[in-house]
């Protein structure tokens, strides 16, 4: 397959992650569960409408299977379907080795210094497209939404 310089809308399709009682979520497992999305407060940096740059703690929809614990957050619209329900604060514990089989990955990952895209549909006549971009391509990762 050649390669070209496409853009690529990719929706993540998975329902929003629901908390539990003690507001804490371990990893999700791939046995259990499909993936899910989470409203996330992470530490980022961006550029405003007048090309300044900020840093700082930021709110974005996300895939983050590992742990993450519920923090409190007024809804930003009870009327909208669509709107986050929760907001999670992701952080990592290192699971037994023993575990690893079953986790679900993150993907793409979006934290740190880094951001990795490496699995996620790469697979079949669709994944070989993705996988054969050109260099100046453009996936806008986003959300479709609906419990």
């Amino acid at each position: 397959m050649t390669e070209k310089r496409c853009f690529v809308q990719f929706p993540h399709p998975g329902p929003e992650r629901e908390p539990t009682e003690d507001l804490h979520i371990e990893w999700s497992r791939n046995t259990v569960s499909d993936h899910k999305r989470k409203f996330m407060q992470l530490n980022g940096s961006w550029i405003d409408k007048d090309h300044r740059h900020h840093s700082g703690k930021l709110w974005a929809w996300g895939e983050w299977e590992a742990q993450s614990k519920r923090l409190e957050f007024k809804p930003l619209s009870n009327d909208h379907p669509d709107a986050p329900r929760f907001l999670w604060e992701p952080y990592w514990r290192e699971p037994a080795i023993e575990d690893y089989p079953e986790l679900h990955n993150t993907d793409p990952y979006i934290f740190g210094d880094s951001f990795i895209y490496s699995n996620c549909l790469q697979i079949g006549q669709f994944g070989k497209s993705l996988r054969c971009l050109d260099e100046g391509s453009v996936i806008a990762f986003g959300s479709a939404k609906g419990n």
